[in-house]
């Protein structure tokens, strides 16, 4: 992604043989205030928020990632040639199927035939210095996929993410690891100990409200503005409150009910649902949809049932709002 990048931005204006060259200036411009208005869209689960490209060689590799997998797909049309933004598509749907659970091992020789077909016309549009050694190696990452699961099983972000958190533990450069340990124990202590009442099994509601909606038959129930929930983190602000359920597709979460220790998700679904893309495959057949207009009737699910979080971003506001949809496909950002 790096390099695609890289290229879009500093590469050659023109160079015989190739379809891609450098993209204007005030495109570029244009493509980063499209990503920075991405910012308050973003859920909590990535670990950065999208910066402009003319900070592109401090970007880290997880906003290369959040560009490949979730904004890429949206912004990228409206900027480059039908070609070039095709041949992206192949890149980020391939990498997206390799990073999901659900997906990785149905469409794995699916997603490898799109890696090698990415390889193959990355030499005709962009000339043959593109394909470098890394370039070349995203055709064995499905063989790795199939032998050790999902990307983020074998990925090495969460040790980088891990590392950040035991340096700010260090208070002082003797006996460095007593100190880590030390802290780490103290956490643990008083995370045990400090188990409230709003707990239950997996399961930990915070931030009550009284301010509503509240459906017919539930007006006793207790509201909440969070809930974190094996691992997801939910709540009612708009970067964490939208998940897709198989039955009623994407839901944007409105409120959070207890009621006789039940916790419950107040949602509201989106009338209008189609792909954001079709090349190279329909966006709907692994969960990624172009919504827009919310009902005026709600739908209550169990907050134990099953579902997936998702981040919504702003897609276009006329005619109507619309947003793309994607699941989050990865442990951490």
């Amino acid at each position: 992604m790096r390099k695609l990048l890289c290229y879009w931005m500093r590469g050659p204006l023109h160079k015989g043989g190739t379809v891609a060259s450098r993209l204007p200036s005030s495109v570029v411009n244009s493509m980063s205030e499209k990503l920075i208005s991405f910012c308050k869209a973003v859920p909590r689960e990535f670990a950065r928020k999208p910066r402009s490209l003319t900070e592109l060689d401090r970007w880290k590799a997880t906003e290369f990632r959040a560009f490949l997998l979730y904004f890429g797909p949206v912004i990228l049309s409206d900027f480059l040639s039908e070609t070039v933004f095709s041949h992206f598509m192949l890149l980020s749907a391939s990498i997206r199927v390799l990073a999901s659970p659900h997906f990785c091992g149905k469409f794995n020789n699916y997603a490898h035939q799109l890696l090698v077909s990415f390889v193959e016309q990355a030499k005709e549009i962009y000339g043959p210095e593109f394909i470098v050694y890394n370039v070349h190696s995203l055709i064995h990452l499905p063989a790795n996929v199939q032998r050790f699961g999902p990307l983020d099983a074998f990925s090495a972000f969460p040790f980088e993410n891990q590392l950040k958190s035991l340096k700010r533990l260090v208070r002082k450069t003797s006996q460095p690891l007593p100190q880590i340990i030390r802290r780490v124990t103290e956490m643990r202590h008083f995370s045990l100990r400090g188990i409230s009442r709003n707990y239950s099994g997996n399961c930990f509601v915070s931030c009550e409200h009284n301010g509503g909606p509240l459906p017919a038959g539930y007006e006793l129930a207790e509201q909440f503005m969070k809930l974190r929930i094996s691992g997801t983190f939910l709540s009612l602000l708009r970067a964490d409150n939208c998940i897709a359920t198989l039955d009623h597709g994407p839901l944007l979460v409105k409120n959070i009910l207890r009621i006789d220790g039940e916790i419950l998700l107040m949602c509201k679904a989106f009338r209008n649902s189609s792909d954001l893309f079709t090349y190279p495959f329909p966006s709907s057949s692994i969960g990624v949809v172009l919504v827009s207009q919310l009902c005026s009737e709600y739908t209550v699910i169990s907050a134990h049932a099953q579902y997936c979080k998702c981040a919504q971003l702003d897609v276009s506001s006329v005619p109507r709002k619309q947003y793309a949809v994607f699941p989050l496909v990865h442990n951490q950002m």
